[in-house]
């Protein structure tokens, strides 16, 4: 028995270190900084998504609550301090309050505001695919504190997710929180004129969409690598970006996301691959929208490709899903009319298959008289942002991203300079 014991450890180390080996191996992007951060934040990655493929093919649902409370706990353990190094926030009082039937988490400047003294606030909807995390999970509030900027921030931490709740509740959700920040703006202390919505990936979904719906309510949208639109899946970083991260970043695991918030099974995962989830008029009608010979700038030298032509659609997948993606509520990018919303600030990365339509969406809104500020970073991946947060896990880029939008904010918010 000892040397069955034995000889079944040698193999697993034998494993391990030709895992190793693979890992250290593998490409990545020339001139990439950090690599070897990035390179093992990737691994992290990939073998949750095997995890994720071996339950799925067991016949369990990956997003299920036990399962989701353990995967939000080890995102919260890779962007947060580790227990015994949490400061406590310095400059901000937390609060928990219910707006619209919706549980929020509120940091308000120790310096509390009155009816003769307002702050600038922003709405902030935490990313994570519609499906995971929670703000007490997420690190852009202590990054906010840690940087000082004299705002409250309200952050709707328990908006609906899927699968249990699928679209459109967590946009309801976040619409509901908002509408109720700028209605009672006078009572919580609230710049009129300086209310915000802000998010990451999917949080930034729920932000333009949010901002399109009440066009002349909000000062800015602050849309952080967001998740724009589900009719083509092949945009040119779709394709740039398709199997350079797998693990952060790709086509499998944005359609994933994208069937969890509609409410759809994992089977139609190849039709959105394939780009033939959509009825034929439909696609030819807001095709234009992700063009990127139409809005994907040449000067900025993101990439030599263009977006491909959609496929023949599935009609099961197209009759299910179809009409989400033509709803802007879902895909906010796709907007017969985007005229009118807020100024945007919009942060991309190179390296994120979201990286293009968000640079078509902003350029959209340019089209439509919208002042925009588009940062791209140049050796950046999906989700940077988040390492900004004060944790363990940081990267220079993800830091400096953090104080350009909090420059950014105080020029164009407080008159800082």
């Amino acid at each position: 028995m000892r040397v069955l014991l034995l000889l079944l450890l040698s193999v697993l180390l034998v494993a391990l270190a030709y895992r190793v080996h693979l890992v250290l191996q593998r490409p990545l992007p020339p001139g990439l900084p950090e690599p070897e951060k990035v390179r093992w934040l990737d691994e992290t990655g990939r073998i949750a998504l095997a995890v994720s493929s071996i339950i799925q093919h067991l016949g369990f649902n990956p997003a299920h609550d036990n399962l989701k409370f353990f995967i939000n706990t080890v995102f919260s353990l890779t962007f947060n301090p580790l227990p015994w190094q949490r400061p406590e926030p310095v400059t901000l009082t937390v609060s928990q309050d219910v707006y619209s039937g919706v549980p929020v988490s509120v940091y308000t400047p120790h310096r509390a505001p009155s009816a003769t003294h307002t702050q600038p606030t922003i709405v902030y909807f935490h990313g994570g695919g519609w499906t995971w995390m929670s703000v007490g999970k997420y690190p852009t509030s202590r990054s906010l504190d840690t940087l000082s900027i004299p705002s409250i921030l309200v952050c709707p931490y328990r908006y609906r997710k899927a699968p249990h709740h699928v679209f459109p509740a967590a946009y309801e959700d976040c619409l509901a929180v908002t509408r109720y920040v700028v209605k009672h703006a006078l009572q919580l202390g609230v710049r009129q004129d300086a209310i915000m919505v802000a998010g990451d990936g999917a949080g930034g979904n729920l932000a333009a969409a949010v901002a399109l719906a009440l066009r002349d309510k909000l000062s800015m949208q602050i849309l952080i690598n967001p998740a724009l639109q589900a009719l083509n899946l092949a945009t040119p970083s779709y394709q740039d970006n398709a199997k350079l991260l797998p693990g952060i970043t790709s086509p499998e695991k944005e359609a994933t996301n994208w069937l969890r918030y509609a409410g759809l099974p994992a089977l139609y995962l190849p039709a959105l691959l394939a780009n033939q989830h959509v009825p034929r008029q439909q696609g030819q009608q807001l095709e234009p929208h992700v063009d990127s010979r139409l809005h994907l700038p040449g000067y900025l030298n993101l990439t030599r490709r263009h977006t491909a032509a959609l496929g023949d659609p599935d009609p099961e997948v197209a009759a299910q899903i179809g009409v989400k993606v033509a709803d802007p509520r879902f895909c906010p990018m796709l907007a017969s009319d985007v005229s009118g919303a807020a100024n945007a600030y919009v942060i991309v990365s190179q390296y994120d298959v979201l990286r293009d339509e968000a640079v078509m969406y902003a350029h959209r809104l340019h089209q439509s008289k919208v002042k925009v500020k588009l940062k791209h970073y140049p050796n950046a991946f999906h989700g940077f942002f988040l390492f900004a947060g004060g944790g363990w896990l940081t990267f220079r880029d993800s830091l400096q991203a953090m104080e350009d939008l909090v420059d950014f904010i105080n020029v164009n918010v407080f008159g800082i300079y």
